[in-house]
């Protein structure tokens, strides 16, 4: 289904402490603060799965993979005491448009291109836990996670006579998310024998009601002349977001504040409602993997 768009690119309240995942929860003093940056590069996996192209239909299907992205997060948060912290956490992933195009026999035919664009957002505030475990530093948590997503689809078809002059359609669909929910996870550490490396990993999971809102607008072509279509408006739909987060890194402890972690992390989130066109929208996941790098610092 498509909607009317959300108020500007507002980022929600949630984020990255499942990037936080990916180290450790350090140990800062009783009064101690810890700040986690983390950056990478990420892939992703049905961004746009499958799509036929108005007017140009007869050029077959098209079909992305593999949409290049890259994310950021940082987070701030105190240990309270030996086994209760608190942290806040803002992070962003955004996709590099990507573009496909379909051919049918030949550029004066059949002609479809395809360019799709995803970014999100999201902001944590979490309470976290540390039972006593004498192998490895666990961390439970458990909090709110704020989300903001949007996702674009232009489509530019023609069935014949091929560009500038055949009869073709170009398409322009927006879909935005707004929403909060509670979050929950585990993350933790172990120390390679006596040596300053580690194990890390991070597993999380949420749950975002909220509302996509979708626009769409069109264009039609015949001859060499262009008619635009009004603003297509669909109603608005509530419903709930489900994101997983796993991570998963080796530690380089620099000194006892100061640690690094090289590793890989996924994400995946699932109830997107597409904007493919057509009559209402199917329910989707966006699927995003990749190499990231953290830095942790006690004070």
């Amino acid at each position: 289904m498509k909607f009317k768009p959300v108020l500007l690119g507002t980022v929600s309240l949630a984020s990255l402490a499942a990037a936080t995942g990916m180290a450790v929860a350090q140990d800062a003093g009783p009064s101690g603060y810890t700040l986690s940056v983390e950056g990478g590069g990420m892939f992703g996996a049905n961004t746009v799965a499958e799509d036929k192209l108005g007017s140009a239909g007869s050029a077959g299907e098209i079909e992305i993979q593999d949409n290049v992205s890259y994310r950021g997060s940082v987070a701030i948060g105190q240990q309270i005491d030996e086994s209760l912290d608190w942290k806040i956490a803002l992070g962003f992933t955004q996709q590099v448009p990507s573009s496909s195009y379909v051919f049918s026999g030949g550029l004066s035919s059949g002609y479809a291109e395809l360019e799709s664009a995803f970014d999100f957002q999201t902001a944590d505030l979490e309470i976290g836990f540390r039972p006593s475990i004498d192998s490895a530093n666990v961390r439970l948590f458990g909090g709110l996670r704020g989300m903001h997503f949007n996702e674009s689809s232009d489509k530019l078809g023609y069935s014949s006579g091929g560009l500038g002059s055949g009869v073709g359609l170009e398409t322009n669909y927006t879909n935005e998310f707004i929403g909060a929910g509670p979050r929950v996870g585990v993350e933790g550490s172990v120390a390679l024998g006596d040596s300053n490396f580690g194990l890390s990993g991070l597993l999380a999971a949420s749950a975002i009601y909220g509302v996509q809102r979708a626009t769409a607008e069109a264009t039609y072509f015949s001859g060499g002349l262009s008619s635009p279509f009004p603003f297509a408006e669909i109603e608005e739909e509530w419903g709930t977001i489900f994101d997983i987060e796993a991570a998963l890194g080796v530690d380089v402890h620099l000194n006892d504040q100061t640690t690094v972690t090289v590793g890989v992390r996924a994400e995946n989130i699932s109830g997107v409602n597409g904007v493919s066109g057509g009559s209402g929208g199917s329910s989707e996941s966006r699927f995003s993997y990749g190499p990231t790098v953290k830095l942790v610092s006690t004070f």
